[in-house]
């Protein structure tokens, strides 16, 4: 059809990717003061709640799903 573009094309030596560009390392100093105080917040309910993200997440009161973007943001394991 017109106007939909074809990869497979003659002339085309670079194959389609889905991959994602690599993620760049965690810098704290990359956060602002609110999301330093947030990430010391969640470090904090892991560590009453000895690691346990679902229990450290109903401690926080987010939903376990916010926890899992926050650990992510915050480059916490």
């Amino acid at each position: 059809p017109a106007g939909i573009s074809d990869q497979s094309e003659a002339g085309s030596d670079t194959p389609a990717t889905t991959e994602e560009p690599a993620a760049k390392p965690f810098d704290i100093n990359d956060l602002t003061q609110k999301q330093q105080a947030d990430r010391k917040q969640v470090l904090a309910a892991l560590k009453e709640t000895e690691g346990n993200k679902t229990a450290a997440a109903k401690l926080l009161e987010i939903s376990r799903v916010s926890m899992w973007r926050k650990l992510r943001r915050y480059g916490i394991d």
